[in-house]
């Protein structure tokens, strides 16, 4: 429809100019008013077709191909497997329940009773999963000597502090290192939902 517009506006003027000869001059104007009425529909419906053909032969911008969505942090690896194994340290040890009690509302020796559970159940979560050994085995008190070169993350230097090592002091904590670790491995089941640290319980 939009190419013959232009055919359409050249017939419309012969056929005007075909009534002007024929028309007589009373109908003249009227003839004309309707000629120039037609015309600027014609030319209307011209640019809107030229207007609409140059927008689709604009060049349009190259769409980038679709990239797959980034895999969603995996809550379930390493996260999962640190609350899993705090979770079996409430399963043996009641740890998570020891911790989160207001201790200060029993004495000591109640206190002292439940550490004693506590430290059964969690120290053997903690030998089956984890190999801690001291940073230092020198008997705490004793005096020891920090080599040029040590590992600050390992030793923590505290006191009068100056120069540069070696430096001569006295161990006050032997420290703690994981020389080994097997946390317990989680099958996560696609949920963004962390492990329970304990399940609530119901009895029915």
């Amino acid at each position: 429809m939009k190419k013959s517009l232009p055919f359409l506006a050249i017939l419309l003027v012969l056929a005007v100019g075909a009534l002007f000869a024929t028309l007589p001059p009373d109908a003249e104007m009227a003839v004309k008013a309707a000629a120039a009425l037609l015309g600027i529909i014609i030319t209307i419906g011209l640019f809107m077709s030229s207007g609409s053909e140059l927008d689709t032969n604009v060049s349009k911008p190259k769409e980038e191909p679709s990239k797959p969505a980034p895999a969603s942090s995996a809550k379930g690896s390493a996260d999962a497997e640190v609350i899993t194994f705090l979770a079996r340290m409430q399963e043996k040890g009641r740890l998570i329940d020891f911790l989160m009690d207001d201790i200060s509302a029993h004495d000591d020796a109640a206190v002292g009773a439940a550490a004693r559970v506590v430290h059964q159940g969690c120290r053997s979560v903690l030998d089956e999963h984890l190999t801690v050994t001291p940073v230092d085995s020198s008997t705490e008190g004793s005096k020891v000597s920090i080599p040029e070169g040590y590992n600050a993350g390992l030793y923590r230097l505290t006191g009068n502090l100056s120069g540069s090592a070696p430096f001569n002091g006295t161990l006050v904590h032997k420290g703690w290192k994981v020389t080994s670790a097997k946390l317990p491995k989680v099958i996560t089941s696609g949920s963004d939902d962390l492990p329970a640290l304990a399940p609530a319980q119901v009895e029915v």
